[in-house]
């Protein structure tokens, strides 16, 4: 066996100088083919070029104006698109803020249709652009300073408390319908900071320093919301807490509420920065928040959805569209209370001789929740008082 074995590996190391030699000479003989069939296209191709260049060349027939468009001596480097540089244009000249992003392509269509571009019409790509463009498109005239019929708001806040877990107001700001500026103040808090939110607030120490106080600054944000003006804004319940106040629901427009809005982007809490990028193509709040910004931002989403958002809230009112309403909200709150401090348990499993009224009594003894702290003193949401409306 072993001897067998022996006789095979000295054949083998015979035999494979061979093979290996026949291979390569193989390969050699596919390669030189290639070459050559690469060299003859190369040839056709120049030939064919040189033609096109003779006859280019020929005087021009008379009549004929070679510059009928426009040309010039750049059209000789260009790559023979008539419809303008492309994308691989663009990209081959290094030109990034050319080129179309994915919001400015798709946000077309998602803007309602009285408000969507027409063919060929640029998109707006900055706030400010987009509020030129919807005061064309609406036929804005006259002063565009006053504060009109629409007001937005935005608030920005500063942990207090231990932690930092309370939210106490630091910032307001108020735009009318024309993106101008109505109000945009800091606030001093009542109590002591323990968490500026810096990173998303934008609040810093000294930008509060000399700030004027909560009481006057809540006194004009109630003097700019008289006359039954409508305030736009986005999750404004967390801007009510913070300011101490309610405004008569029919007068509010909130962004993250609007029930086609959620349907649209399927979701019940939408954020101010998605529906910008959604419906205006903006990215915003990049870094820290700034409150004219979003209070801006939050106008142009309500403008853009405008005619349909009055139409949809009028056919609420007269009862054509019905709101489906999830289990929960169709709970009373007394029965929440109840579920809060165990007095619906203990009344079905029967450990509560007392029934209902002894439940009832459990709930009004139940801690309060945490609230917002706004002026002096961390006053709560108890303390609100509705201003704004008649």
């Amino acid at each position: 066996m072993s001897s067998n074995w022996k006789k095979l590996q000295a054949k083998l190391k015979t035999e494979a100088p061979t093979v290996s030699a026949e291979k390569t000479a193989k390969q050699q003989a596919e390669a030189a083919a290639a070459a050559e069939a690469v060299a003859r296209a190369v040839a056709a191709v120049a030939a064919s070029s040189a033609a096109e260049t003779a006859e280019s060349e020929e005087p021009a027939a008379d009549g004929v104006d070679p510059d009928r468009h426009g040309g010039s001596d750049d059209d000789d480097r260009s790559d023979g698109d008539d419809e303008g540089e492309d994308l691989f244009d663009a990209l081959a000249k290094g030109k990034a803020g050319d080129l179309p992003t994915h919001s400015m392509t798709t946000a077309a269509t998602r803007i309602p249709v009285s408000f969507r571009p027409a063919e060929g019409e640029v998109i707006p790509t900055t706030i400010a652009g987009w509020f030129d463009y919807l005061d064309a498109k609406e036929g804005s005239l006259g002063d565009k300073t006053k504060a009109g019929k629409y007001v937005a708001l935005d608030c920005e806040m500063v942990g207090v408390g231990p932690e930092g877990a309370e939210s106490a107001l630091a910032r307001v700001s108020v735009v009318n319908y024309h993106g101008h500026v109505l109000l945009d103040t800091f606030v001093q808090p009542g109590e002591t900071v323990t968490d500026y939110r810096t990173a998303f607030s934008g609040i810093t120490p000294q930008l509060l320093v000399g700030a004027p106080s909560f009481k006057s600054v809540v006194k004009k944000v109630a003097e700019i919301l008289k006359d039954n003006r409508i305030l736009v804004g986005h999750s404004l319940r967390n801007d009510f807490d913070a300011l101490l106040f309610e405004h008569p629901k029919h007068l509010v427009r909130d962004t993250a509420r609007y029930t086609p809005i959620q349907t649209d982007l399927r979701t019940n809490s939408p954020s101010l920065r998605r529906l910008a990028e959604h419906y205006l193509g903006l990215t915003i709040q990049s870094g820290s928040h700034d409150s004219v910004e979003d209070a801006r931002t939050t106008m142009l989403v309500f403008r853009v959805h405008k005619d349909e958002w009055e139409q949809y809230l009028t056919k609420l009112n007269k009862g054509e569209i019905k709101l489906a309403m999830n289990s929960k909200r169709k709970k009373s709150a007394a029965h929440w209370d109840r579920v809060r401090t165990g007095g619906a348990k203990r009344r079905r499993t029967g450990e509560d001789g007392q029934g209902e009224g002894a439940a009832n009594s459990g709930a009004s003894s139940a801690a309060p929740k945490r609230q917002h702290r706004g002026g002096r003193g961390g006053r709560g949401g108890n303390n609100r008082k509705p201003i704004g409306g008649k």
